[in-house]
C-alpha cells in the first residue's frame, strides 16, 4: 500500500525535487515500487538527477533492483544501470558502479548495460565510467 510520504518520494525522483525526497525519504520507501514497478532510484536516473540518486544510494537504494514493465523501461525488465546506459548518463553510471551496481547483471530479454549503451550509442561513457572505478569487465585477457 502507498503512504502519502512515499508519493512525495517518487514525486520528487522523477521531477528533480531534491528537498521533497529529503523530507520524506525513509527505510520504508527506499526501494518501494510505483504502479508502474519502478522505485525511486529508476525514476531519478530516468530523469538524470545526480543529487537525488547520491541522496537514494546514500539511504540504501536497492541498486540492482529490476524494474517492472512500464513506459520508462519499455517491455524490459531493468536495472538503474540499464536506464542510465541508454540515456547516456555518465555521471549517473559512475555513481551506479561505485556503489556494486551488477554491469553483467541482465534485463529480462537478457542484455547486459554495455550492450543497451552499445544499441543507443553510447557504449564509450559506459566504458568510461566502468574504467573510472576500475572495475573494467570489458578488457580480453
Amino acid at each position: 500500500h502507498y503512504t502519502a510520504r512515499g508519493e512525495r518520494v517518487f514525486r520528487g525522483a522523477e521531477t528533480g525535487y531534491a528537498d521533497l525526497v529529503r523530507q520524506n525519504l525513509g527505510p520504508d520507501n527506499v526501494n518501494r515500487r510505483n504502479r508502474s514497478g519502478l522505485t525511486p532510484l529508476h525514476l531519478a536516473v530516468n530523469g538524470g538527477h545526480r543529487r537525488i540518486v547520491q541522496m537514494l544510494l546514500a539511504a540504501e537504494a536497492d541498486v540492482n533492483a529490476l524494474s517492472g514493465f512500464s513506459a520508462v523501461a519499455g517491455r524490459l525488465r531493468q536495472s538503474a544501470l540499464h536506464i542510465a546506459a541508454m540515456n547516456d548518463r555518465r555521471q549517473i553510471l559512475r555513481l551506479l558502479l561505485q556503489n556494486q551496481a551488477d554491469v553483467d547483471l541482465p534485463t529480462s530479454e537478457g542484455q547486459t548495460a554495455l550492450m543497451i549503451a552499445a544499441q543507443t550509442g553510447h557504449c564509450e561513457a559506459l566504458r568510461a565510467a566502468k574504467l573510472a572505478v576500475g572495475r573494467d569487465s570489458t578488457r580480453q585477457s
